[in-house]
């Protein structure tokens, strides 16, 4: 008939006002994280598609990451925020329970890779960074927010890397030196044989990583007594 979605959902919201059409709600949850670390107290928003001004409900996420949302079918944009991440929005057509996976890109507080992100257009930057846990040096993940058309620069990162190593760059490649020693590691897409090039804008979410083989040097290097796994 020509009518807008905000039409067609108000005199839907009239009918099961009245108990002339059943009501159909389904819930919408999922789990917030940012790398390995779960994401409590982030704020959810949800909007009807077709009006931001017109808020439908908000909550926050559990200590465990985890959000619950009850809501009727229809469209609508649900917006994640939290101090110092990227704020994450996501379109969803509601006619069914709904489960989804959001990850958060943290705004890095250090100095050199702080503000890397200033606008709505930005991406996920993970890189497994080395750092010491216990007696081990293990690889863990890192997310940056990035602006689109970024290019990065390894240096950006090398206080990230296992500190009191020696840890040095010199273009795509990382060195560490030991004792006479300069071993050279560099950067690959994760879970492939692809090696990164730091010369290329970002223009989508990105996941590097070092080959395993080189942590085990890492570990040898430093005198860290870890499993092989």
């Amino acid at each position: 008939m020509g009518l807008s979605t905000r039409s067609v959902r108000i005199i839907r919201d009239a009918f099961i006002e009245t108990n002339m059409l059943e009501e159909e709600e389904y819930n919408v949850e999922g789990t917030i994280t940012s790398g390995e670390e779960f994401l409590s107290s982030v704020q959810i928003s949800v909007y009807y598609s077709d009006s931001e001004d017109e808020l439908v409900t908000s909550t926050t996420s559990s200590e465990e990451g985890k959000f619950f949302i009850p809501l009727r079918s229809g469209s609508y944009t649900l917006k994640f925020q939290k101090e110092n991440f990227q704020e994450y929005s996501i379109d969803i057509v509601l006619d069914g329970d709904l489960s989804l996976e959001i990850e958060l890109a943290e705004i890095a507080s250090t100095s050199d890779t702080s503000n890397l992100c200033h606008s709505n257009d930005c991406h996920n930057f993970t890189i497994y960074m080395y750092e010491v846990d216990g007696e081990c040096i293990v690889k863990k993940p890192e997310t940056f927010a990035v602006d689109d058309g970024t290019v990065l620069s390894m240096d950006m990162f090398i206080d990230e890397f296992a500190g009191g190593l020696g840890v040095t760059t010199e273009g795509e490649t990382m060195y560490i030196t030991f004792g006479a020693m300069r071993i050279p590691f560099e950067f690959y897409y994760y879970g492939t044989n692809q090696k990164y090039n730091w010369n290329t804008p970002v223009t989508s979410d990105v996941v590097i990583e070092m080959p395993s083989m080189d942590l085990s040097l890492f570990n040898m290097i430093s005198g860290a007594n870890c499993p092989s796994d």
